[in-house]
């Protein structure tokens, strides 16, 4: 298969105060109190999808169609709007892997093809999504806390995404993604603003098939464009994943 190009986009830098309030409105607490992650479990809330809101691509079991937020709703990118109407998080990235011997493995994988691809686990990003495969609930990688797959440190514009999985499928593993790109505006209440979708998820399928073993398939219908909505959106995004695979 020959390996796509990606065009490179000029990224605007920030200043020195700006960076500085960014990191000071975005920094953490400086010690780390270990989870409960079956407290977490119990305590989180019945992760359940509409009939409308499950797809079924061809040759793909069935998948959803959104990132799941934390508290089990369509995750809404913390809530900002867009041209006036309420953003939703689009799956616009499938991967498949037939090459690994179990799900630890196609984690390793998956791991080291994103980091080779310029997009490893990078903090700065709020966390906790889950995403629907084949009729289960799967947390989202990197499992970090507040990390996120990203091309770019945090108080910098950049494009990141969450991936889910693996399921088994097909003699092998397979996740979905949700990807965007963010412009960061260090003095307005939304330090992290929305830019784009298909830009992110094109960036990171090109780079992953420029820089891994992972090559692109093709485009997955996912009907997830929400167009003539008079209240939700899904900006830029043209209702389609970008389908990777690795043999």
């Amino acid at each position: 298969m020959r390996k796509g190009r990606c065009a490179s986009n000029p990224v605007a830098m920030v200043t020195a105060a700006a960076i500085l309030a960014v990191a000071t409105a975005c920094a953490g607490p400086t010690t780390v109190t270990p989870r409960d992650v079956e407290a977490e479990r119990a305590a989180a809330p019945e992760f359940a999808l509409d009939a409308t809101d499950i797809v079924h691509p061809a040759e793909l079991p069935a998948l959803g169609k959104w990132m799941v937020d934390s508290d089990g709703t369509v995750a809404h990118w913390l809530d900002a709007t867009y041209d006036g109407k309420h953003l939703r998080e689009p799956i616009n990235v499938i991967l498949f892997d037939g090459g690994a011997e179990d799900a630890a493995s196609a984690k390793q994988r998956l791991r080291a093809a994103t980091t080779a691809a310029g997009y490893p686990s990078r903090r700065g990003h709020s966390g906790g999504y889950r995403g629907y495969v084949a009729g289960d609930f799967y947390d989202q990688l990197p499992a970090e806390e507040n990390h996120a797959f990203s091309n770019r440190f945090y108080i910098f514009n950049n494009n990141h995404g969450r991936i889910f999985g693996p399921a088994p499928f097909a003699d092998g593993y397979l996740f979905i993604g949700a990807f965007s790109r963010e412009r960061v505006a260090p003095f307005d209440r939304l330090k992290h603003q929305y830019s784009s979708f298909e830009r992110a998820r094109d960036d990171f399928a090109q780079r992953l098939d420029q820089n891994s073993d992972f090559e692109i398939v093709g485009l997955a219908n996912m009907d997830n464009a929400l167009i003539d909505d008079p209240l939700v959106t899904t900006g830029d995004h043209d209702g389609h994943a970008m389908w990777l695979s690795l043999e």
